[in-house]
């Protein structure tokens, strides 16, 4: 208890600090901006709205404990910020998190102070990591692989029958491309293929830096307040 008291006091200074910084200079529209992109709403494994929240760190999200009863739950559920439409009424580009609540969790429960304080982890989904990503960039691997194939097989034909490979190409519709493909296959191509996948899917994602540890929290494990 002492100890989480301690952190939050600690967390509380530094906020202070970093809102008389980041404030000062900024209009009331700015000010209204930054403070609403805090805000987001909890979803669970099958991306159901349980309720909203919002950082006050930029680690720590504060919600409440009927949305987030317990480690379990935080381990299971997700926030997503930017659900809210724009200015222009369309909808904004949303950024999903992960919890980490085995760096910190805090909680009181819906009868005493209903709320649960607990650590935001890795993004996974928004500005290039969700899945979809991933797919995409394998399949467009797999089609690049395919199409050299079928190019190379049309500068040979171009060159051994002295052809502009222009009117080569011309001519190419889609049985020709499925002929080329059954005629150049070799199985040394599902190689290439797989490597091809791998690659496409591994390097489409944005390399996240690992998250740095909740200040004053490393190696202490969660912190509970019943």
């Amino acid at each position: 208890m002492r100890y989480a008291k301690r952190s939050l006091r600690d967390q509380r200074t530094k906020i202070d600090s970093s809102i008389d910084s980041s404030v000062s200079n900024k209009s009331l529209p700015e000010i209204i901006r930054v403070a609403a992109s805090s805000v987001g709403r909890v979803l669970d494994d099958l991306l159901i709205w349980q309720g909203t929240g919002f950082m006050i760190s930029n680690r720590l999200f504060l919600t409440n404990n009927h949305v987030v009863m317990d480690e379990e739950k935080g381990k299971e559920f997700l926030v997503e910020f930017n659900y809210e439409l724009g200015e222009s009424k369309d909808p904004k580009a949303v950024t999903q998190f992960l919890f980490a609540p085995d760096e910190f969790f805090m909680s009181s429960s819906e009868e005493n102070l209903d709320f649960t304080l607990v650590a935001v982890g890795k993004r996974i989904f928004g500005k290039g990591n969700s899945m979809i990503f991933g797919v995409i960039g394998a399949i467009l691997a797999v089609l690049g692989c395919l199409a050299g194939n079928v190019l190379a097989t049309c500068f040979w034909a171009s060159k051994e029958y002295d052809v502009p490979i222009f009117d080569v190409l011309s001519i190419i519709d889609f049985q020709a491309i499925i002929d080329i493909l059954k005629e150049t296959f070799s199985p040394i191509d599902l190689l290439f293929y797989a490597l091809a996948i791998y690659a496409g899917y591994r390097f489409s994602f944005k390399q996240e830096p690992k998250p740095k540890a909740v200040p004053g929290l490393t190696g202490q494990g969660p912190a509970k307040l019943s």
